[in-house]
């Protein structure tokens, strides 16, 4: 599949900056910039995000009925718990 993307002057800046940082690239050509989009948009399509990845989580808490100030105790709780298991473990 072929995508045409009409980038703004100060967007292909932005990006042969970032291909610089890398250190990958010395010469930076529209090939590269091709590529490193392209890497881009298959990191995004193998990767799910944060939201995807709570989703679960946020579904579960808003199901429980909890308050934010129960769900922040709970984690203290849990926190408090797991901290003097490794002090006993010592």
């Amino acid at each position: 599949m072929t995508i045409t993307i009409d980038c703004r002057r100060k967007l292909k800046q932005l990006y042969r900056k970032r291909l610089r940082r890398t250190g990958r690239i010395f010469r930076i050509t529209l090939k590269n910039i091709q590529n490193y989009i392209e890497e881009l948009l298959k990191k995004q399509a193998l990767h799910p995000s944060l939201d995807e990845i709570l989703a679960p989580v946020r579904q579960d808490f808003e199901e429980s009925g909890m308050n934010e100030d129960e769900i922040l105790e709970f984690f203290e709780e849990v926190r408090e718990e797991v901290w003097q298991e490794k002090q006993n473990a010592k």
